[in-house]
């Protein structure tokens, strides 16, 4: 109920939390709360149980802040308050007894991760925000202007003047998943170009670039003139995030990793779709897992990231297909960045037995149809 989740919990967790941090040296604890705290609920439908709960939630805020006065522990609350959104379209909610005297906008997001990546907005602040969206949700417009502002943090290539098919894949992550080095270059060997910016591990999930830097001297971080003179003389090149591109992505991927915020429909979404857009790709295949060793363990969640990323990416007028893959089992012989890439150069040698390689099989067949 609403009084365990907004002050049972919290002062459970902010009187451990600040113990420890004051051990550790110092710290931050962000709790969140609402506007409904201070005006009873800002709308009709307001249940007496939430409002009164969040009253309480301010008040533990303010006494853990003084518990913890001369600790080096700081104590905060953020109460974002009703967002203005199809959701609340008809909602009897008065502006004037919100602190700024309106509903928050949607675009008001883009405020929001400019400031971020430009480092005028510190992680605190924004990892206070990431926890407000995980926990009050997203709508659908939300995480359109959320992808949006992601994707124009950096630039956005334009690779015309290359002749043949640009087609990526993206795989949400799992255990022993190292599908990118087998099919990319083995697309790219049928003509179609391969631009990849890929990741790193997140959370239990290992990273593409990782694997590819067990190879001794193997260099990820590649310029972007680099990076189209490769793909033009190779088909293929996979390189990390660059300073140049979603730059947003490149700093909220560790912090969502910190704030426990990594599997959220909306912040997966905007995470990768923002990647993958900003490459100049003319279509993309997605490699959604489900399973107990994905991020999206129940099928419908799957299917509900897929069919969300699907919307985004054709919005934008590329050719987008989502498979839901299964995770319940590590993928492949072998777990380990070394070994895995081991295995994935195995099969591109011809040895084709497995999960992996039928796998693999599928996503090429894909990549060439998209």
């Amino acid at each position: 109920c609403a009084i365990d989740v907004n002050l049972r919990l919290p002062l459970d967790l902010g009187l451990a939390g600040s113990e420890h941090l004051a051990a550790r040296g110092g710290g931050s604890i962000v709790l969140i709360g609402s506007v409904a705290g201070r005006t009873g609920g800002t709308m009709l439908s307001t249940p007496v149980d939430y409002a009164a709960s969040k009253g309480g939630l301010h008040t533990i805020v303010r006494w853990l802040s003084r518990n913890v006065v001369g600790r080096n522990v700081l104590v905060n609350a953020v109460a974002p308050g009703p967002i203005k959104t199809a959701m609340t379209a008809g909602s009897a909610v008065d502006g004037s007894k919100l602190p700024r005297g309106r509903m928050g906008e949607a675009s008001e997001i883009g405020w929001l991760i400019q400031g971020y990546t430009a480092g005028t907005i510190p992680d605190y602040q924004m990892a206070a925000w990431l926890m407000a969206g995980f926990l009050r949700g997203l709508t659908e417009e939300e995480t359109l202007a959320l992808v949006d502002e992601m994707l124009h943090s950096g630039i956005v290539l334009d690779l015309s003047e290359l002749p043949m098919p640009k087609v990526d894949k993206h795989s949400t992550g799992g255990v022993g998943d190292k599908t990118s080095l087998v099919v990319a270059p083995a697309v790219a060997a049928c003509g179609v170009a391969v631009p990849m910016i890929s990741g790193r591990a997140l959370a239990h999930t290992g990273g593409t670039l990782d694997k590819l830097e067990a190879i001794p001297g193997f260099q990820t971080q590649l310029p972007l003139t680099q990076f189209r003179s490769i793909l033009a003389r190779c088909g293929l090149c996979l390189i990390g995030q660059t300073e140049e591109i979603a730059p947003a992505d490149r700093k909220l991927y560790a912090l969502r990793d910190l704030t426990a915020t990594v599997p959220f429909r909306p912040y997966m979404c905007a995470s990768i779709m923002s990647k993958k857009l900003a490459e100049g790709i003319d279509g993309l295949v997605l490699d959604v897992k489900t399973g107990n060793g994905a991020f999206m363990r129940r099928e419908e969640e799957a299917r509900a990231l897929a069919e969300m990323m699907v919307r985004v990416g054709q919005g934008m007028g590329k050719r987008v297909i989502a498979l839901l893959t299964d995770m319940d089992q590590p993928l492949g012989r072998w777990v380990g960045n070394g070994v895995e890439t081991a295995e994935a150069l195995s099969i591109l040698r011809g040895d084709l037995t497995g999960d992996l390689a039928t796998l693999c099989l599928e996503l090429g067949a894909r990549m060439l149809l998209v």
